[in-house]
């Protein structure tokens, strides 16, 4: 019987025999017969005969193709997937054929090289397929080494590196390839052969007539030698020099007109200046006309705080300037003891600052006087007084006698200002008196002035035996003399000019 789709052999009827039966011509002939003809169907080892249909293989793997030999079964050609039949070497994929049929007509490519890392196709590989091309075609990404030789034109798609232009290339090269189009060996000569004006664009000047004589005038950093400018529209003169003879009067404005070698003023020009102003620096380039008299405008008020305690000075609308002085406060006298007369204490610092464009408000302190010292102590210290940033440092107290010794004290140091445009250091304080007896047993050893500030303010010294005497406008307090107390520092002080 034939064998089945699978090729599944089955034998005719009455069989198989069963055991003990008599062989007979009517099973034996058709049974042998069958056989013949299924042997005579089979495909001969010795290659006798041929496939008489299509012969179909086990699809495969790459380790073990469907198609292989004997001697090397790891070697042959298997089918992979649809449309992918490979062949492999040795159990590693070479090449492939695939479909391509979705790339054009004429430039399809089904089949690809394994390079080890992916698939290419075997014409752009880098120099497998075809190296040669008969009348017009394409050759993309390839590199040709040795004599190529087209009878149409060859296209290269990829770069054609190493082509010595003297020796291995000839024909005319178009002017759209970068050539001249033209086989000819003339050079022109553009004294004879070329007319009309070059643009600039192409290295010309871009213009048909001239005049004068001598080299072309380039932009950047010219000479020129006797030009006749005729009257140019405009002209920046920063760097002339010589004399200007022929020059028409006129009136010239001159911007940032005053000038030193370091730097610019700019003078404001938002007023004219009138009668005994001065010209006023308002920054470090800038300057403005203004009324003499202080601070450039004119004085407007004084506004003066003398009160130890803080509070804010706020602009009136009128005022544009102002010059700040402060006085801290002054150290207070120290106390004598039995035997010595204390010292005065020292007068509390000054600082002057002046403000061009002063700011809406600023708040203040007025340091207080150093108390009196006691007796047998020092007096206390004055202290700062600060405003805009300004600050008169307070005096120290003086300090009291040394007991039993005789020696008199030590006055008070004054106070120390800072960021003034004028610092003014306070006065010390007068040292005590030292031991002194009169005819009748009496100790009349006398107390020592308080130091004097920028105001003067001086608190008197104690006399013999005597209180000593209170400072004023931040000036030191006076020391007390024989078992006497000091006196308290004065307060400080504060005094606002204001200009317009």
């Amino acid at each position: 019987m034939p064998r089945d789709a699978s090729g599944n052999y089955t034998p005719p009827a009455g069989n198989p025999v069963a055991a003990g039966a008599v062989i007979t011509t009517t099973w034996a002939n058709p049974t042998v017969t069958d056989i013949g003809t299924e042997l005579t169907a089979s495909l001969d080892r010795n290659g006798q005969g041929g496939m008489l249909a299509g012969l179909k293989a086990f699809a495969g793997v790459v380790t073990l193709p469907g198609i292989s030999f004997t001697s090397e079964v790891t070697s042959g050609l298997y089918y992979n997937t649809t449309a992918d039949l490979r062949f492999s070497v040795l159990g590693a994929d070479t090449t492939r054929w695939v479909d391509d049929s979705a790339t054009g007509a004429g430039s399809q490519q089904p089949f690809e090289i394994w390079n080890g890392s992916a698939w290419v196709k075997a014409i752009a590989a880098g120099g497998e397929g075809v190296t040669s091309v008969g009348g017009t075609g394409t050759v993309n990404g390839i590199t040709l080494t040795g004599t190529v030789t087209s009878t149409g034109n060859l296209t290269l798609g990829g770069a054609l590196t190493g082509v010595d232009l003297t020796s291995q290339v000839t024909g005319i090269l178009p002017v759209a390839n970068g050539g001249t189009g033209s086989s000819s060996t003339t050079f022109v000569n553009l004294t004879t052969n070329v007319t009309g004006t070059l643009p600039v664009a192409n290295g010309g000047t871009g213009v048909t007539t001239s005049t004068g004589t001598g080299a072309v005038v380039l932009s950047t950093s010219p000479t020129l030698v006797t030009p006749a400018l005729g009257t140019p529209s405009a002209l920046v003169a920063t760097n002339a020099s010589g004399t200007a003879a022929s020059l028409t009067a006129g009136v010239s404005t001159v911007t940032n007109a005053l000038k030193s070698a370091t730097t610019s003023v700019n003078v404001s020009s938002a007023t004219a200046p009138t009668a005994d102003q001065v010209l006023t620096a308002t920054s470090g380039t800038a300057a403005t006309w203004q009324d003499a008299g202080g601070g450039g405008g004119a004085l407007l008020r004084v506004t003066r705080y003398s009160t130890a305690g803080s509070g804010t000075w706020t602009k009136p609308s009128d005022t544009v300037s102002v010059l700040i002085k402060t006085v801290a406060g002054g150290g207070g006298g120290g106390g004598s003891d039995y035997w010595t007369g204390a010292a005065g204490g020292g007068a509390g610092g000054t600082a002057e600052l002046y403000i061009a464009s002063a700011s809406a408000s600023y708040a203040y302190v007025v340091g207080a006087g150093g108390a009196a010292g006691s007796v047998s102590s020092a007096g206390g210290n004055g202290a700062a007084t600060t405003i805009a940033g300004i600050t008169g440092g307070g005096g120290t107290g003086g300090a009291t006698g040394a007991t039993l010794t005789g020696d008199g004290a030590i006055g008070g140091v004054g106070g120390t200002p800072a960021n003034g445009d004028v610092n003014i250091r306070g006065g010390t304080g007068t040292g005590g008196g030292g031991y002194q007896e009169a005819l009748s047993g009496t100790i009349i050893a006398a107390g020592g002035s308080g130091g004097a500030s920028s105001l003067g303010g001086v608190g008197g010294g104690g006399g013999a035996n005597r209180v000593g005497l209170v400072g004023v406008f931040g000036g030191g307090g006076g020391g007390g003399g024989g078992l006497n107390i000091g006196a308290a520092g004065g307060a400080g002080y504060i005094e606002i000019r204001e200009y317009s």
